[in-house]
């Protein structure tokens, strides 16, 4: 585990799901009752090692930014199910996580989002693009050279996912009524996006309230 960058108003880890069994061993001990029962229903092991592998490091930087045991970390959850801490304090955070890697980003007093993509590379991003974008990012598709199509889908369904999980609506709204762009930085809304750095094969970004001041 480690972090990835600051400076933005937070932090932001990046971290291995596929995790030996002695590691496992140790995160799940992190668990709540409730983590372990929801681990249980995964019907294929891969999936329940990742989700133990994901919550249990969670529960670890948590508790070490909150200065408790990763155990006694305790969540809530928001209208749309999105988690937040049930501690008195004003630290915020968002989970992302895709195939054997996830990003955490934690903030202080300001609403995040995170989320972190597998690129398909079989994905047919002009067939898929209108039902998920704005009219103008999908012409935006449509005029780069298709070598660069999967890498522009990827950025802007990143940015669009990491937007509306900051905002905390879940996909109650359309994705198509907001239009992000490709910068490295973007202000939406009140809130500031930007492209995270991210291992080759994925696409990642962050959106937090507010600007990002040096």
């Amino acid at each position: 585990m480690r972090a990835t960058g600051g400076g933005v108003g937070g932090e932001v880890w990046r971290f291995s799901l596929d995790r030996d069994a002695s590691e496992l061993a140790r995160l799940r001990a992190f668990l709540s009752d409730d983590e372990r029962e929801r681990a249980a229903r995964f019907h294929f092991e891969r999936d329940w090692n990742r989700f133990v592998a994901g919550r249990g490091q969670l529960r670890e930087v948590l508790g070490a930014l909150l200065e408790i045991s990763p155990t006694d970390v305790q969540f809530a959850y928001g209208p749309q199910g999105k988690p937040e801490l049930s501690h008195e304090t004003n630290l915020r955070f968002n989970l992302s996580h895709s195939q054997d890697l996830a990003v955490l980003a934690v903030t202080q007093n300001r609403e995040v989002g995170v989320d972190l993509e597998l690129m398909r590379p079989d994905l047919d991003t002009l067939e898929v693009a209108p039902s998920v974008f704005s009219t103008e990012e999908c012409a935006s598709l449509e005029s780069l050279p298709e070598s660069e199509r999967l890498a522009a889908f990827y950025g802007y369904w990143t940015r669009k996912e990491a937007f509306i999980k900051a905002l905390g609506l879940g996909f109650t709204r359309d994705t198509r009524e907001f239009t992000v762009s490709l910068k490295p930085e973007q202000t939406l809304e009140s809130h500031t996006i930007l492209a995270l750095d991210a291992p080759p094969g994925f696409a990642a970004a962050l959106a937090l309230r507010g600007k990002i001041t040096p």
